[in-house]
């Protein structure tokens, strides 16, 4: 008897480990997805802040007829607020090209330029 009622308490022991050890894979699984997404937000959104950067550019080029030396100078000229700054709140890179050309990059998620990670505008 006494054998029966301690394999009874072991297997209740072993189920209820089993779904506390399931229920923290769930949670952990989640969090992890949550994560993911917070990460590509950040992308989508340093994304659309380049190219209403990029945007602000041509219309400063359109206005004064040549690019500028700095984002700067876009923000003294600009009525809208332009956010010089990526999702991670590093700031973005403003790189002329040519006499016509330029390129606007983040750094991305890892905060550091000339990696794969990169996001950037070129016109």
């Amino acid at each position: 008897m006494r054998i029966k009622g301690f394999l009874v308490i072991f297997l209740l022991g072993g189920i209820i480990a089993f779904l506390l050890w399931t229920v923290k894979g769930k949670k952990s699984n989640q969090v992890t997805q949550e994560i993911q997404a917070f990460s590509q937000a950040k992308i989508k959104l340093t994304r659309a802040n380049l190219t209403a950067l990029e945007r602000a550019v041509l219309s400063y080029v359109l206005q004064r007829g040549k690019l500028p030396q700095s984002l700067k100078e876009i923000r003294q000229l600009s009525p809208m607020g332009l956010n010089l700054y990526d999702a991670w709140g590093r700031e973005i890179k403003y790189e002329p090209l040519s006499a016509d050309n330029f390129r606007l990059i983040s750094a991305g998620p890892d905060g550091v330029f000339g990696t794969d990670d990169d996001l950037w505008e070129e016109n």
